[in-house]
């Protein structure tokens, strides 16, 4: 999978121009400059001033150059490629038992990640999930009741938009109320002390097989994801700008080119006559367009009616 450079370890079998290699030995570097590199569609990479990048020439040849020779319009030639076989990580004991990440924990994650909470009451810690459809959150009780043995409530509830305050719109929420089951989520994937700006990919899904990476996917689009199957655009926001560029470092080694952009974020509204308001001044894009979108689509599972719909329309 995806691991930071600064993980790697002796042994490891690393992707090299020349192909998969074993690392034999590491090298710490004494501290210097470093640069930041960004691509037109918001692919980046931080790197010291001699990195070595591979060039496009008009002539369609290609050659090298240092990172402090590089100019705006340069088209830089970059690797799009994820193992085949990957063993799905083994997440911390649960009731004693080892167990990997099954593709209903990672939807049940990209859910949370994407469009759930974490409610800290005194020392305790509370996850839950919210959609504006029975379907999402009839399938986070499916699926918790599966891993877990456990089935949380779903709440229904009625509200008002200050956009259309004639109309009641319905929304469900599901509460876990297991302390066991909220502490091994939280722990489990490093969410303690996240907030909304702090959220990212966790590590477990970097280093996820595909079926794994696809169901946590589908999490994050049935959550604040949408599909225009008129326009062949997938879409996905987050005021996380973590969240937002590791799902698209994850989404390039899959196949899916993606572009990202940052937009001000709404004024806000009124909800049940309650003003709401988003507390971050941006908000981070991502679109998947035109053969990306296609292929995405192809790899999803959404339980949100109208998403899946338009997904297969693409």
């Amino acid at each position: 999978g995806l691991i930071p450079i600064e993980e790697v370890q002796r042994s490891d079998r690393v992707y090299t121009e020349q192909g998969l290699h074993e690392v034999i030995e590491l090298y710490e570097m004494p501290e210097r400059p470093v640069y930041r590199v960004e691509l037109e569609n918001g692919l980046s990479v931080t790197v010291t001033a001699s990195q070595q990048f591979r060039i496009l020439q008009p002539d369609l040849s290609s050659s090298w150059k240092e990172a402090t020779d590089l100019a705006p319009g340069d088209w830089v030639v970059v690797r799009s490629t994820y193992p085949q076989e990957v063993s799905a990580p083994w997440l911390p004991p649960w009731r004693g038992r080892p167990r990997p990440l099954s593709p209903r924990l990672a939807y049940v994650l990209g859910l949370l990640v994407s469009d759930g909470w974490i409610a800290c009451e005194g020392k305790r810690q509370r996850i839950g999930f919210y959609s504006s459809e029975q379907a999402v959150t009839e399938r986070v009780a499916d699926y918790l009741e599966a891993e877990f043995g456990y089935r949380p409530n779903i709440e229904r509830k009625l509200y008002q938009l200050s956009s259309d305050p004639a109309v009641w719109h319905e929304g469900y929420t599901v509460r876990v109320n297991r302390d066991e089951i909220n502490e091994y989520v939280v722990q489990a994937f490093g969410l303690t002390g996240v907030q909304a700006p702090s959220k990212r990919v966790p590590k477990a899904v970097l280093r996820a097989p595909r079926p794994v990476v696809w169901a946590f996917v589908s999490g994050l689009l049935d959550g604040d994801g949408s599909v225009h199957s008129q326009r062949n655009q997938i879409h996905y926001s987050s005021v996380s700008l973590s969240l937002i560029e590791s799902l698209q470092v994850l989404l390039h080694h899959l196949g899916i080119p993606t572009t990202r952009y940052a937009v001000p974020a709404g004024a806000g509204g009124v909800i049940n006559g309650h003003p709401v308001r988003s507390k971050q001044p941006v908000c981070y894009a991502l679109e998947a367009r035109g053969r990306a979108a296609h292929t995405l689509a192809a790899q999803l599972d959404l339980a949100h009616p109208e998403k899946r719909r338009r997904a297969e329309q693409l």
